[in-house]
């Protein structure tokens, strides 16, 4: 976001009323929460704490066993942890695609609250020491006119008082993952990272930051850059978990907000 566009924001902030992002109607505690009552309660039906802390998709309560689920025991995850605001449907990835296709980047700080209280909650939330925002390659950032993982990684920072530290860059540009098989997700980022530094000998925690994943390819391969480079304590948070360990759609489409019409989602976002 350029200083203008904070500017403005800022000012709109302290003149005109809290607008809820996912009506565009007044949110009447602006102080409290951007979301009015009705928005709040439609986006903690994608909000659930039983998912896979390995792979990040939906859990039965009876399926995890160490936090992990059957369908992704067999799979190499290069993980040390991992968090997730929730699924991939209904007003939360409404709010994810106004952001990182719609260009709503004022939605940074209230993207950022939700995975920061993500982050907080987690076991190892004390060992973190800097959080690394998954790389773009340059030409997706000049289309969209900002980096969305970066963006969030700032609002997060300033939240959780971490630094943000871009350890990663991209060495090549990847065709976007959307409608590709799990394999040839695996096969499209595999290499597309190199790492900006080396872990030292006192080995730092650190933490991914990440919208949106749908197998996970992308960010393993991050994390496989980082271990290769020194850093074995390599987490993640993510937004949103799309679909299920083989890569699927939803099954069932989002119910629409209560007593509202919310606008009609646009086309699928790019998961990379």
């Amino acid at each position: 976001m350029s200083p203008a566009q904070k500017m403005w924001h800022g000012v709109c902030g302290m003149v005109f009323p809290g607008i809820c992002p996912g009506c565009q109607g007044v949110a009447y505690e602006p102080g409290s929460s951007p979301c009015c009552e009705v928005c709040t309660q439609e986006l903690a039906r994608s909000v659930t704490p039983l998912y896979c802390r390995r792979c990040a998709a939906d859990a039965g309560p009876f399926e995890l066993t160490h936090l992990r689920c059957p369908r992704c025991r067999n799979e190499t995850w290069l993980l040390s942890g991992l968090v997730r605001v929730g699924r991939y449907d209904g007003l939360l990835a409404d709010l994810i695609r106004r952001f990182k296709t719609r260009g709503w980047q004022q939605l940074d700080a209230y993207l950022g609250s939700l995975l920061s209280a993500a982050i907080a909650g987690a076991a190892w939330a004390d060992e973190l020491e800097a959080l690394v925002p998954i790389p773009s390659p340059w030409q997706r950032r000049w289309w969209r006119g900002f980096w969305p993982t970066g963006l969030l990684a700032d609002a997060v920072a300033r939240q959780l008082k971490l630094p943000r530290v871009d350890l990663l860059a991209a060495r090549r540009y990847w065709a976007r993952q959307v409608a590709q098989t799990p394999v040839q997700r695996r096969e499209n980022v595999r290499g597309v990272f190199r790492a900006r530094a080396r872990g030292t000998d006192r080995r730092p925690a650190i933490c991914l930051v990440e919208d949106v994943c749908t197998t996970g390819s992308t960010i393993n391969e991050a994390a496989r850059t980082l271990r290769q480079a020194g850093f074995d304590r390599v987490y993640a948070a993510i937004l949103a978990r799309t679909g299920g360990p083989d890569g699927g759609t939803l099954s069932a489409p989002a119910a629409p907000a209560p007593e509202r019409a919310g606008p009609q989602p646009p086309p699928a976002v790019d998961t990379a």
